[in-house]
């Protein structure tokens, strides 16, 4: 596992730290044997949140995502955060990444190695 400013993923490790944001709490002990919770290893075999709309729509009424949207990029924040939000030419990125720093307020992800090495995050 590897610590990754929110800021910066992108890609399976953005949908990978939004699984585990929505994931509710009692789920995460049942693991896969690579470690994976089994509600985010289904969970992602279903979906790309940060590329899918159809994905990413119902998170965005469940966290009341805010959506700001200039020529060049979105701003996304939520409700707890409203003035720490995230900027992206792609505004599902932007929302992906306001969801996931509502449940870490400290700014960064622990994501898995494999997934960084995919993403280049």
């Amino acid at each position: 596992m590897k610590r990754i400013a929110i800021a910066e993923l992108e890609g399976a490790a953005l949908d990978w730290a939004v699984a585990m944001a929505v994931c509710p709490e009692s789920f995460r002990d049942s693991r896969r044997h690579d470690g994976t919770p089994n509600w985010v290893a289904g969970w992602l075999d279903n979906g790309s949140p940060s590329t899918d709309w159809s994905q990413c729509g119902p998170l965005i009424e469940r966290y009341k995502v805010g959506i700001e949207q200039t020529r060049e990029e979105a701003y996304a924040y939520t409700p707890e955060e409203p003035l720490c939000g995230f900027f992206d030419h792609r505004p599902l990125v932007a929302i992906c990444r306001a969801i996931v720093a509502a449940h870490n307020p400290d700014g960064f992800e622990e994501v898995p190695d494999k997934l960084i090495q995919e993403t280049g995050a």
